[in-house]
C-alpha cells in the first residue's frame, strides 16, 4: 500500500512541469496599465495574438485569457469558455485551457453577416475592439471595413493592431444592450446584472427580435409582466435570442437559472437528513 502511494506521488511530481507549463500562466502582471484613449472598450475585447508565453504584461495587447478580469476589462477571452461547443464553432480555440483562439478561422466566422440579419456576428456579440496582428488585419481588411471596424492604433510592441468600432455605434454596450431587429426607437437597457437583464420595450406593431450578448445555455427565461416570451439560441447557436410579439410592451426581464437545479434542489436536504441520521445512530452505538 505504501509502495503504491509512493508510486502515485512520483507520477504526480514527474507530471508537474508539463501540467504547469500547459495549464498555468506564470506572467508578471503590472498593477496598472495605460489604456489607449481611442480604443473602444464599451463592448467586449477580443484578443487574438498568441500571448500565452509572455512573461510580462505592460499594455493592453499583452493581456491574455482571464487576465482581462484583473484589469476590469470585458473580454471574450478567458479560461475554458464553459466548454461550449457552440461557441467553439465560432471561435475555435488553440489551447482551450487558456481560451487562446485560432485567429484566421475566428475572423472568418465573426466578420460575416449573421444569418437573417444584415449585421456581422461580431456586432451581435458586442465586440467593440479586436486586437489582431498586422498580417491578419491585412488579410481581412475588407471584411473589417464591411463590419464597421477600422484600425485606430498600433501597439507599442510586436506587430499588433487595435481595431475598433466607432464610439457612436456602441452606445449602451457597456451595459450589455441587446441587438434589436427591426431597429425601433425606445428600446433601452434599464439594468444589467450577472444573471439578469431588464429592457424597456415600447409599444410596437411588429414582432421584435432581441439578441443578447450572453452565452446561450438552457435555463434562460424572459417575460413581460407575467407573459412568458420565446427564448432560444440565435442562428449561430451561441447567443440568447428573445422574440417579443406585437403589442407586448413594458419592462422585459431576461434571467438565468440553471435548469438542473430545478430537479436537484432536494439533494442537499437529503444529504442533511442523512448526516443527522448517521450522527444519531453513532450516538446510539456509543451508548
Amino acid at each position: 500500500m505504501i509502495g503504491l502511494t509512493l508510486l502515485i506521488l512520483l507520477l504526480l511530481l514527474n507530471g508537474l512541469p508539463t501540467l504547469g507549463g500547459y495549464y498555468l500562466r506564470q506572467t508578471e502582471l503590472a498593477e496598472r496599465i495605460q489604456l489607449p484613449d481611442n480604443v473602444n472598450l464599451q463592448g467586449y475585447v477580443l484578443s487574438l495574438p498568441l500571448n500565452i508565453y509572455l512573461k510580462q504584461t505592460r499594455q493592453l495587447n499583452d493581456i491574455a485569457s482571464a487576465q482581462f478580469g484583473f484589469y476590469d476589462i470585458k473580454s471574450i477571452n478567458g479560461y475554458s469558455p464553459v466548454g461550449s461547443k457552440r461557441l467553439e464553432k465560432i471561435l475555435p480555440v488553440n489551447q482551450s485551457a487558456h481560451g487562446i483562439f485560432t485567429s484566421k478561422p475566428a475572423l472568418e466566422n465573426i466578420l460575416q453577416n449573421a444569418k437573417g440579419f444584415n449585421v456581422c456576428q461580431a456586432v451581435l456579440m458586442r465586440i467593440s475592439t479586436i486586437i489582431v496582428n498586422k498580417d491578419d488585419y491585412a488579410a481581412f481588411s475588407h471584411q473589417f471595413k464591411q463590419c464597421g471596424y477600422s484600425e485606430v492604433q498600433s501597439a507599442d510592441s510586436r506587430s499588433d493592431l487595435y481595431v475598433s468600432l466607432p464610439f457612436t455605434l456602441t452606445k449602451g454596450w457597456e451595459n450589455n444592450s441587446p441587438f434589436v431587429y427591426p431597429d425601433i426607437a425606445g428600446v433601452r437597457i434599464v439594468k444589467h446584472e450577472n444573471n439578469t437583464d431588464w429592457v424597456q420595450i415600447p409599444e410596437h406593431k411588429d414582432n421584435i427580435t432581441l439578441i443578447f450578448p450572453r452565452l446561450w445555455w438552457y435555463g434562460y427565461s424572459a417575460k413581460i409582466d407575467d407573459h412568458l416570451l420565446s427564448v432560444t439560441a440565435d442562428s449561430s447557436g451561441s447567443l440568447v435570442q428573445v422574440s417579443v410579439p406585437p403589442d407586448f410592451n413594458g419592462v422585459l426581464r431576461l434571467s438565468y437559472f440553471p435548469i438542473t437545479w430545478r430537479y436537484l434542489w432536494f439533494l442537499p436536504i437529503l444529504a442533511i437528513i442523512g448526516l443527522i441520521t448517521l450522527l444519531f445512530f453513532n450516538v446510539k452505538i456509543k451508548e
